[in-house]
């Protein structure tokens, strides 16, 4: 006979403290007023909060003194029908060719090819999208006539484009965003904006124009908390890895209240149709979607299927977003698996509503 574990009172005290905890924490961060650079800290890792949290319910359920049958049968119910979110999202059928009216987007952070530019020019191809939004690229915006990466994967399948680095001002290759179209897709500006004007780090606003419409495009990439380089980075103790993260999580909370500010301050200025595609580094329940949904639709949770993760940090989650104004009409939206890069594309099939 097994022997039973003892688990004390205080373990379901700290799972009831921390279902509390999580409850606040969503209501604050879908109606505070203002971002708060607490909550944003905490916003960005709410899904592995919760995580957490079901460990410590699982093992207060299944380990406690007053073990019963409802409360271990409702988490592993739970739980059930997290996992088989998140696998649904992986076995996507092929994208229906388009009506003649509909137009694909997708956008897709290639992690600089490090894994094979014929493997990401592959995935590109089977996207099939007309606007195509790409972070972390490398090419040398100061001389177009030596492109490192951009040209080789995009002009081969029928795109123009135009790159923009990061950071401003600076000369030769670095990483930064593409946004490619093909026909009939025509790209009439593009332009490098920066989220605050101390800043240096961009993001890129373009005009393009789509059965005769004009189509606004923005792109962004948020700063990421990168946590997992910083402590590969982080020679010496515990403490000092401590505080190394720390000072990450409060510059990258800075960073990500102005580039927020910013993107809100854009989106409320828009009167032609607009999307807005890009790595945004934060899952769902970062302030961020919340307000943005308040002006824009998000493709994924309008037309897609289960958790959509794009990329996997412990846990499978969602970084990566295509919003849509009102005035276009969301078709088909999906999460398409491919091993060209740490993260997966998204695309959206897309039209004019009547209305806009």
């Amino acid at each position: 006979m097994m022997r039973r574990i003892h688990i004390p009172l205080g373990i379901r005290a700290l799972a009831l403290g921390c279902f509390l905890l999580l409850g606040a924490l969503a209501v604050l961060l879908r109606t505070a007023p203002a971002l708060s650079p607490f909550l944003l800290p905490f916003a960005t890792y709410l899904p592995y909060l919760a995580a957490a949290y079901l460990v410590i319910l699982l093992t207060g359920c299944l380990f406690g003194e007053k073990k019963t049958v409802l409360p271990c049968l409702i988490t592993l119910l739970l739980s059930a029908v997290l996992i088989a979110s998140i696998l649904w999202t992986h076995v996507w059928r092929s994208i229906a060719p388009p009506e003649p009216d509909m137009f694909r987007v997708a956008t897709w952070n290639v992690f600089r090819c490090k894994r094979g530019i014929p493997l990401v020019r592959r995935s590109i191809a089977e996207l099939g999208a007309d606007i195509l939004a790409i972070q972390e690229i490398i090419d040398a915006e100061s001389d177009v006539s030596r492109p490192l990466q951009l040209a080789s994967l995009v002009e081969p399948l029928g795109y123009t484009w135009q790159f923009v680095g990061y950071t401003a001002g600076r000369e030769g290759p670095q990483a930064g965003i593409a946004v490619c179209v093909r026909e009939p897709v025509r790209l009439l500006r593009v332009s490098r904006r920066t989220y605050h004007p101390s800043g240096k780090w961009c993001y890129v606003f373009a005009e393009t124009q789509v059965d005769g419409r004009v189509l606004n495009v923005v792109i962004p990439h948020l700063y990421p908390f990168a946590l997992e380089t910083t402590v590969r980075l982080t020679e010496g103790g515990l403490a000092r890895k401590i505080r190394r993260i720390a000072r990450r999580i409060f510059t990258t909370t800075h960073w990500h209240r102005q580039e927020v500010e910013e993107l809100l301050r854009l989106v409320s200025t828009f009167k032609d149709p607009t999307i807005v595609l890009g790595d945004f580094n934060s899952a769902p329940t970062h302030p961020i979607h919340w307000r943005l949904r308040k002006h824009m639709n998000d493709c994924l949770a309008a037309a897609g299927k289960g958790l959509c993760p794009t990329y996997v940090f412990g846990l499978p989650i969602r970084i990566d977003y295509i919003y849509v104004t009102p005035s276009l009409r969301i078709h088909d939206a999906r999460v398409l698996k491919s091993s060209g890069s740490d993260h997966r594309p998204v695309v959206a099939a897309l039209s004019f509503s009547n209305e806009g």
